[in-house]
């Protein structure tokens, strides 16, 4: 018998950034949500205004690792808000936008 040693790599081809993303911004009413993470799971989006009082709320779904969904914010007022998105317990990502 012999023993030797091995050394395994892992490659990971698929690079990405975690990114969150909110498109046209400024918008007037329709407007797109992007996340991009590894993190999946149940998870919700807070619109949060500059007083920081929650808005509007979304529930979601993640199930993979490219989530968007389109959204209309035309029922909110002209402002700056943020936008945060929580999936589980293990993710926050947070962005700003504007709504003219």
């Amino acid at each position: 018998t012999h023993k030797d040693s091995v050394t395994i790599s892992v490659i990971d081809n698929q690079k990405y950034e975690e990114s969150f993303m909110v498109y046209p911004n400024p918008s007037t009413g329709p407007m797109n949500i992007r996340c991009v993470s590894d993190s999946i799971g149940h998870g919700k989006i807070n619109f949060i205004d500059m007083n920081g009082h929650i808005v509007r709320s979304m529930t979601i779904d993640k199930g993979r690792m490219y989530y968007e969904v389109h959204t209309d914010i035309s029922g909110l007022k002209a402002g700056v808000y943020v936008l945060e998105i929580t999936i589980g317990k293990q993710k926050r990502m947070i962005t700003r936008f504007i709504k003219q």
